[in-house]
């Protein structure tokens, strides 16, 4: 393996540049040789062994752009995986040792893999600024729901019940703070649907008006009513937001949230095949967390009457 290729493996291998990686081996080479003592080779564990002699630069040896030509006697560094192979000049792998002149190395000297890339200076500020610009971080987490029951009765009447869960981590490198929302939600349902309803008092169900028509109608014929639908939803939400501070010895403060409360009844009657009544009423009530806002309760309620023509 020559120079070139070992260099063309660091930078692949830790993910830097090549400036970077020729730095780290010139000055790992520089390291090994003050390690070595005369006649003796040093062993890194883990790597294999390493010794110093004095030899001629072969040519796949000498760097191109550099001073070194080839033929030229030049100290060298021998490494092998074995001891006893140390002396194997022909299978081992010889790197010519740098020469650096008067203070090159001085700050070159405490680079190490992953330190800042020099190329992403700002020669206006004289701060480095990262390669990689990341604003956030966003983590979510839910359970929706954690908790889930259906029922359906043989009455026509389903019952639903629901416990959901959430959670959501917001990391800004820019603020330097991490938003944290917690969410609990309970929702509770009802729905039954009752047939062959009648009501006395809307029209097509007057009594004086069924006793004529039932007098004359044949056994079995008698006058039926229609479906009544019953609708309840039962809500409660529990959201908040809190925000760390990284870089202040504050603890963490709620910047937004509420416990809301919906209530939602209704009924539906159909007269007929055209002519639909619905009742219905809506409660909300939101109560925040944090004292700049203030309570909202709404109510809504009505009566709907839905007319289809055919």
């Amino acid at each position: 393996m020559t120079r070139y290729e070992l260099i063309n493996a660091i930078t692949k291998k830790a993910g830097v540049s090549e400036i970077e990686a020729t730095a780290f081996f010139e000055i790992f080479m520089m390291r090994i040789s003050g390690m070595i003592k005369p006649n003796q080779a040093a062993s890194l564990e883990g790597v294999g062994y390493f010794n110093t002699r004095k030899g001629l630069a072969k040519k796949n040896q000498v760097a191109a752009g550099t001073t070194e030509e080839e033929g030229e006697d030049l100290d060298l560094i021998i490494f092998a995986e074995k001891l006893e192979d140390i002396e194997d000049l022909k299978n081992n792998h010889m790197f010519i040792l740098p020469k650096p002149e008067a203070d090159d190395y001085n700050e070159i000297d405490s680079i190490e893999v992953g330190q800042l890339n020099p190329d992403n200076l700002d020669t206006l500020t004289a701060n480095y600024y990262s390669q990689f610009l990341l604003p956030s971080i966003i983590m979510e987490e839910q359970f929706s729901p954690l908790i889930g029951i259906d029922i359906k009765f043989k009455n026509d009447m389903n019952v639903n019940f629901s416990y959901t869960k959430k959670r959501s981590l917001a990391m800004g490198f820019i603020s330097y703070e991490l938003a944290e929302t917690r969410s609990t939600t309970y929702d509770i349902g009802l729905d039954w649907k009752l047939k062959d309803v009648r009501i006395g008092f809307l029209p097509g169900f007057n009594s004086q008006a069924n006793k004529k028509k039932s007098s004359g109608a044949k056994p079995g014929q008698a006058k039926l009513g229609n479906d009544l639908s019953i609708l309840f939803d039962l809500s409660f939400a529990d959201n908040l937001t809190v925000n760390h501070l990284l870089d202040q010895q504050a603890g963490a403060r709620p910047t937004r949230g509420s416990k809301d409360i919906s209530i939602s009844p209704s009924i539906s009657y159909d007269i007929n095949k055209n002519v639909n009544l619905r009742f219905f009423v809506d409660y909300r009530r939101q109560q925040p967390y944090v004292s700049n806002s203030y309570i909202v309760v709404n109510t809504n309620g009505g009566l709907t009457v839905r007319v289809k023509l055919e």
